[in-house]
């Protein structure tokens, strides 16, 4: 059987093979009711193709992740459900897929359409039963996680864009923290996006926190939302503020996504596979010495550096030369890409992981170090944070 590559609009022409996270094939039946049924996944969209018979008319199935259902129809000449009598690849729609099998009516027995229906349920249902095992179609893979959290964030980012500059007068929440109906509106988007294509997965995001106390949360995983970081930038009408998203699984950061809706530029990293930059490669920068670096600093009020004005001179003279952005998601993915040496933070009492779960797998996969104060591994929430180049790093730490 000859394998066909995907388009977006259904019908596939000969190609090299169907790729992406889950492929699999059933035959069922025998004689002339043997059906053949593919599923397969290629990017975030995934195929089904039937062949069998005369693969001409015979049964229609709908299949989701819970039932597979089948009815006989008539002959189609035309549309998706023709290209599926072909033996052509069909894309999906969402978790609902429909598929053309069987022999042509005319010479086909009730008998036989009875057996192609059986098969074609039967077959269906085990392709099912094999997808859910291997993950969930949404999650689709790493490669498909990665692509799944940029097309969100890539959404999100067209409510930051309509509200932009059009936010009103400044509006604060707890600590002085600027909030605007964009904040809102985008996590709420997230918070459904993820809950249509993971419902048992858990979230956290700073405007609607969660999850609630006393969830169960073993073996969950947790997204953490920030769904404008640099939110008083953005308030301002100044282009340095992000979205961010990250799943975790415990301690550890699986996805990451970081979108500039200003730049178009989207930083983005699964554990294990290196980090991205609009879908290049990136690396921290070149390992230079601190007289020859460039930092950015994140400093709260009552943080440990700001309480300490020797500390904060000695700190503003080290590098060549210091920047401030405030957006601490935004300058971890540039430290991540080496447009900083190190980003360096001070909070009062911790940092939120919505504010840096992203960005400190972007800096893991970039070849970077996560350091405190007193260059140990960072503690998740702690209120000292280093990140960015080890050399930069080290040579701080006897100043701090």
């Amino acid at each position: 059987m000859d394998t066909e590559k995907p388009s977006r609009h259904g019908h596939m022409g000969q190609a090299d093979s169907l790729s992406g996270g889950f492929s699999g094939m059933i035959t069922v039946g025998e004689g002339r009711t043997e059906v053949t049924l593919q599923v397969g996944t290629q990017g975030m969209d995934c195929f089904l193709r039937v062949t069998g018979g005369m693969a001409h008319v015979g049964a229609v199935a709908t299949a989701s992740e819970d039932l597979v259902q089948l009815s006989v129809v008539g002959n189609h000449k035309e549309g998706p459900l023709a290209e599926l009598c072909a033996g052509n690849w069909t894309r999906l729609t969402g978790n609902v897929c429909v598929a053309m099998v069987g022999i042509h009516q005319d010479q086909a027995t009730p008998a036989e359409i009875d057996a192609i229906v059986d098969n074609v349920g039967a077959g269906l249902q085990r392709l099912m039963d094999q997808w859910r095992q291997w993950g969930s179609p949404a999650r689709g893979g790493d490669a498909d996680l990665e692509t799944l959290m940029i097309r969100w964030c890539h959404e999100a980012a067209g409510i930051a864009r309509h509200y932009h500059r059009q936010t009103g007068d400044l509006a604060f929440k707890y600590a002085n923290e600027a909030v605007t109906e964009a904040d809102r509106q985008i996590e709420t988007l997230l918070r459904g996006r993820i809950g249509e294509a993971f419902p048992d997965d858990l979230i956290v995001g700073e405007e609607f926190g969660g999850p609630d106390k006393g969830t169960d949360q073993q073996g969950r995983c947790i997204w953490q939302i920030d769904p404008i970081d640099g939110t008083l930038n953005y308030a301002l009408g100044l282009p340095d503020y992000c979205t961010s998203l990250a799943v975790m699984s415990g301690h550890n950061v699986l996805g990451a996504c970081i979108h500039q809706p200003a730049t178009g530029d989207t930083f983005s990293a699964m554990a294990g596979q290196g980090a991205r930059l609009n879908g290049e490669p990136i690396r921290v920068g070149a390992q230079r010495d601190l007289k020859d670096s460039i930092i950015s600093l994140h400093l709260k009020k009552d943080g440990l550096i700001m309480g300490d004005p020797q500390l904060l001179h000695t700190l503003l003279g080290a590098p060549m030369k210091v920047r401030r952005c405030g957006a601490v998601a935004l300058e971890m993915a540039w430290v991540a890409a080496g447009f900083y040496d190190l980003l360096l933070a001070s909070f009062p009492d911790r940092i939120h992981l919505w504010d840096i779960a992203a960005g400190l797998l972007l800096i893991q996969e970039a070849g970077g170090v996560a350091v405190d104060f007193r260059n140990r591994p960072y503690r998740l929430e702690s209120p000292a944070m280093m990140v960015g180049s080890a050399k930069v790093a080290g040579q701080l730490v006897p100043l701090l």
